[in-house]
């Protein structure tokens, strides 16, 4: 499992991608009746703005991580 620190304390949370994607799913549920691109997109702002629980702020970050390298893998030249 990968650990992730959160940008304002330091702290260090533990969180797999099935995790994360539960996580990111119920908000998407609650928020914007179940549509994942437009959670993550009210998510990023609030990440920006402080305003989301820590849970989900390591869960967007994981999640967007691991979504990154799955769509655009880095290629060592």
């Amino acid at each position: 499992m990968r650990t992730i620190s959160t940008l304002n304390n330091g702290n260090i949370y533990q969180m797999d991608i099935t995790e994360a994607i539960e996580i990111v799913q119920a908000y998407a549920r609650q928020n914007t009746g179940g549509d994942i691109l437009e959670a993550v997109k009210e998510m990023q702002d609030l990440v920006a703005l402080d305003e989301l629980p820590t849970r989900q702020k390591v869960a967007y970050r994981r999640f967007m991580r691991d979504m990154e390298q799955l769509f655009a893998p880095k290629v060592d030249a």
